[in-house]
């Protein structure tokens, strides 16, 4: 551990290694351009009944001011870091790669948890307690997220889907399943493959209703809507989708908004990497894996849909 994480862990009384009195957690939040949402997340994350030992931000080339609003923060809570980057002008799916980079400043092994926290999110007071207590009481569980909530209609909208795929914009990991997992992959998907990489190996990948967290921007807001069935399409074949689940996923989405379109752009976006002979993010094990899945969810046999 260096001279300066040691001075963060020694101002934080809740911090990791022998003899402590709680599990030690740690954030890393991937920003660019957040000035009007990630003021809402610091004075979260600052009034948590359980704080973290360390939080990692990682600026992607901001140009609206979100550093200087976070540098304010800083001064106030030594345990807050900034890393700042040059704009590369585009910022990389998920933000992954900068992650990675906020990753590389935390003493993982200090630590049971981590934090994986966009910059357009936020939560109530006890969300961290809350996961810890959940993870403690389970200690399969490897990578979860509350249920999330949009607020910019007239009514919350809470988000659905399979239990086991959690969201994004806001996950937890056990340190020890993100280890086994070998990390997050950089690229479109990365939020899909974690969870199917943990459940092969024998861990729980759920999404929790008992808490919840506001997400102010509807995922692929920053796209358009063609841009985002684009990544739909492109993440199911780097995750290695069975076909037949593809194609039922596009007959799904065919009335969607915009009708018919959408789908033809997640087609292009699947099946061109395919002519392309590109890569696949899954192994053998995984790819397998993932398609006898798909193809039990389809044949209504249980899987981890159910």
């Amino acid at each position: 551990m260096s001279a300066e994480q040691q001075v963060a862990f020694r101002a934080n009384p809740q911090a990791g290694g022998k003899g402590r009195k709680r599990p030690a957690y740690a954030i890393v939040t991937p920003v660019k351009d957040e000035a009007a949402y990630i003021e809402r997340l610091l004075s979260a994350v600052a009034g948590q009944r359980v704080q973290p030992v360390r939080w990692v931000i990682v600026d992607d080339g901001s140009t609206d001011g979100t550093r200087e609003i976070v540098r304010r923060w800083t001064r106030r809570f030594p345990w807050i870091e900034l890393v700042c980057l040059p704009d590369r002008g585009y910022r990389a799916p998920g933000g992954d790669d900068v992650f990675h980079l906020g990753l590389r400043r935390l003493p993982l092994k200090e630590l049971d948890y981590l934090a994986r926290v966009d910059g357009d999110v936020t939560f109530g007071e006890d969300y961290f307690e809350r996961l810890i207590e959940i993870f403690e009481r389970n200690p399969r569980l490897g990578i979860a997220s509350g249920d999330m909530v949009y607020v910019d209609r007239s009514e919350p909208e809470v988000v659905g889907g399979p239990r086991f795929q959690t969201h994004g914009p806001c996950k937890f990991y056990r340190v020890r399943c993100l280890e086994q997992i070998g990390g997050l992959v950089p690229e479109i998907g990365w939020d899909i493959l974690d969870n199917i990489q943990a459940i092969r190996l024998g861990w729980e990948a759920r999404r929790l209703s008992e808490v919840q967290f506001v997400h102010f921007r509807r995922v692929g807001q920053r796209r358009s809507k063609l841009g985002l069935y684009h990544n739909l399409g492109r993440a199911a074949y780097l995750c290695g989708y069975h076909p037949l689940f593809f194609w039922a996923k596009f007959l799904r989405y065919l009335p969607a908004d915009p009708p018919v379109r959408g789908s033809l752009a997640m087609a292009r976006a699947y099946l061109a990497p395919f002519f392309r002979r590109e890569a696949r993010l899954v192994d053998p094990d995984n790819h397998r894996f993932v398609r006898r899945e798909q193809l039990k969810r389809l044949f209504g046999m249980k899987s981890i849909w159910k």
